[in-house]
């Protein structure tokens, strides 16, 4: 058994499996930090767990995953979905605005709204974060390539944000459209902090259960200041 490909597989999980993968395992809350740490802190925590004396072991660990219908590597099912036919998936090369001959189809991006990097966030404000999948990665947003199936259809998404000490509106997960012949319009994410320090914002994405692209951010969330009028 490859202890490190266990490992990645742990820490490349979106949070609510990796949430449920714990639960069922039965690992004591005295061995696990808390969701909103770094999610590779809590793998090896699960993994340092299994391996002590009256832990699961690492077997049951591969066994749950199995069950759970996710793949070692960076493909992740759900009980009662099907496999995708990874020879149908097209992988691309990286490219940026400045580069018209490179022939990449598709980026995962996100950014959040109006906001600049190294600015802080403030407690009791809203931030908007965009997510989709362009042909081009516009400025102001990180983008990643992305592999997809090779059909003219539509394609059907899922697109994930985790923000640490943060709330997120009007849902954690959003379904998306992607398009070869239109434009589709970015899934939106509302995100309202309620604590203060140094935060992660991830942005997953997902076709059928299989993990595509995944963009961070990390911001500091500081107590909003109160302007004072001048008289």
């Amino acid at each position: 058994m490859d202890k490190i490909e266990l490992l990645k597989t742990l820490k490349q999980m979106v949070l609510p499996q990796f949430n449920e993968l714990i639960f069922i395992l039965g690992a004591p809350k005295e061995y696990m930090s808390s969701p909103d740490q770094p999610q590779v802190e809590r793998a090896i925590e699960l993994l340092n767990w299994a391996e002590a004396p009256g832990g699961c072991g690492l077997e049951q660990i591969m066994q749950t995953l199995e069950e759970m219908g996710i793949v070692m590597g960076t493909i992740q099912l759900t009980p009662g979905d099907e496999k995708p036919d990874i020879g149908e998936l097209k992988q691309h090369a990286v490219k940026n605005d400045t580069n018209d001959n490179d022939d990449t189809e598709a980026y995962a991006l996100a950014r959040i709204k109006d906001h600049q990097s190294g600015q802080p966030f403030y407690l009791g404000r809203t931030y908007e974060l965009q997510a989709g999948i362009r042909s081009q990665i516009p400025k102001g947003f990180k983008g990643e390539p992305v592999q997809l199936p090779d059909q003219q259809e539509p394609i059907q998404l899922e697109i994930v944000v985790w923000a640490e000490n943060m709330e997120i509106e009007p849902a954690w997960i959003q379904p998306y459209l992607f398009s070869r012949t239109e434009e589709t319009a970015l899934a939106e994410f509302q995100l309202n902090p309620t604590q203060s320090g140094r935060k992660q914002v991830r942005v997953e994405f997902l076709y059928q259960r299989h993990w595509l692209a995944k963009i961070e951010f990390e911001v500091e969330v500081v107590e909003a200041q109160e302007l004072v009028p001048v008289s």
